[in-house]
């Protein structure tokens, strides 16, 4: 997209999934991006509730989320109300007619390990983002909020 805009260098901010393409973009094509603007992690990543909250990275990864819910409608439904409840802000409220329609989307077989792939793919582990080895750096320089 950015050749294609004819962009020359821009700065690529990402947020969530968004920070994980960021960084494989800057990984893969480095001449692409002049800097990147992504996410920081403060002290709550080590605490008791936010790692309670991460759970679902590791249900992801081991292969259990397709074995208990993958093609079930009513698994997928309690898993998802569980996450909205989990990661929305105190005034959220996921609508049942919004819960129904998340649910027709992930609930037939295959949709929902679809919809978790990119856990498994590995793009932009935070043990890569806290921790990387040298090659593999980025070299663009990094804002991190």
């Amino acid at each position: 997209m950015i050749e294609e805009l004819g962009l020359d260098r821009p700065v690529i901010a990402g947020y969530d999934i968004g920070s994980r393409i960021t960084q494989t973009l800057a990984h893969t094509r480095p001449d692409l991006p002049r800097a990147l603007v992504l996410p920081g992690a403060d002290a709550r990543i080590s605490q008791r509730q936010t790692v309670r909250e991460l759970c679902h990275i590791g249900f992801h990864w081991s292969g259990l989320a397709e074995a208990l819910l993958d093609g079930q409608p009513e698994r997928v439904r309690e898993y998802l109300r569980d996450r909205y409840q989990q990661w929305s802000g105190p005034d959220f409220h996921l609508a049942e007619a919004d819960l129904d329609h998340l649910v027709d989307v992930h609930g037939p077989p295959g949709a929902f390990a679809a919809s978790i792939a990119r856990y498994r793919a590995g793009v932009g582990l935070i043990a890569n983002a806290v921790a990387p080895v040298p090659e593999d750096r980025l070299t663009m320089p990094v804002r991190v909020l």
